[in-house]
């Protein structure tokens, strides 16, 4: 029987005081491993995914997971394949970093200018000092919610720039590509903090740097499978080279449904 490849994630997961492995097929959702463990070592994740993927005729070609170093080697070692980084894990440090700040920042400014509106209402002559307040507790409210708004924007740009296709009219998105987005998101996240006197107390810039070649890794491997499948269906080089993501190529080999 000739083995199936597929692209898999992996990641542990709590339900009280259980700690469980599961190893996912990316494309349909299918959980080969949920596993209870008293553990999460590279050990032990061999010991019970590398069988069950054996049972099934399963090759990884490709895992997807945090930065586990556990997982990490899983994937080179157990799989002998090349690991790739989730976006779910890098967005969910940087909300954490900012998100939560600017959130907070945000709702205080707003009670603020709130406040500021109705004890100016309150004031039947036109006293100069609540107006001040008023005019300083908007301009301060503005300020916020343009900053949280940019703040949303690259957080969720992430993901958009880890896309094989870019938004960019005639473009695709290979390693270099992705790297050199990300970056530019980092700048703009620095921007941010640094607006705010957000410190960056846990390195999550530095973290977020790190998992560029992983992320970008993601998008390059779903590429090499893509020109792998047009060799193999002998496609004219134009087409197989074609910058424009052709509609129907496009949905054939989307993403979502590799």
């Amino acid at each position: 029987m000739q083995p199936r490849t597929l692209v898999a994630a992996m990641d542990e997961t709590f339900f009280g005081d259980f700690l469980i492995l599961v190893l996912m097929d990316l494309s349909s959702g299918y959980l080969f491993l949920e596993a209870i463990s008293d553990d999460r070592r590279f050990d032990t994740w061999y010991e019970k995914a590398i069988p069950r993927l054996k049972a099934l005729g399963i090759e990884v070609n490709h895992a997807v997971s945090d930065r586990a170093k556990a997982l990490i080697k899983l994937a080179i070692t157990g799989f002998d394949c090349p690991s790739g980084a989730d976006v779910f894990h890098a967005q969910q440090d940087i909300s954490k970093w900012l998100g939560a700040v600017l959130g907070r920042r945000h709702a205080q400014t707003k009670t603020q200018l709130e406040t500021a509106e109705a004890l100016l209402q309150k004031k039947t002559d036109n006293n100069l000092a609540e107006l001040v307040q008023v005019v300083d507790a908007e301009r301060a409210y503005k300020q916020i919610k343009e900053t949280r708004a940019d703040y949303h924007e690259n957080l969720a740009g992430i993901a958009e720039d880890v896309h094989p296709f870019s938004f960019e009219p005639k473009n695709i998105n290979r390693a270099e590509q992705v790297i050199s987005s990300l970056e530019r998101r980092a700048q703009v996240f620095e921007k941010i903090a640094q607006s705010q006197a957000i410190a960056d107390l846990k390195q999550t810039m530095n973290k977020f740097r790190n998992q560029f070649d992983d992320l970008a890794a993601n998008v390059e491997t779903w590429w090499l499978w893509v020109m792998d499948i047009l060799t193999g269906l002998s496609v004219d080089d134009p087409t197989k080279n074609c910058k424009r993501p052709i509609t129907p190529i496009f949905y054939f080999f989307h993403p979502a449904l590799i």
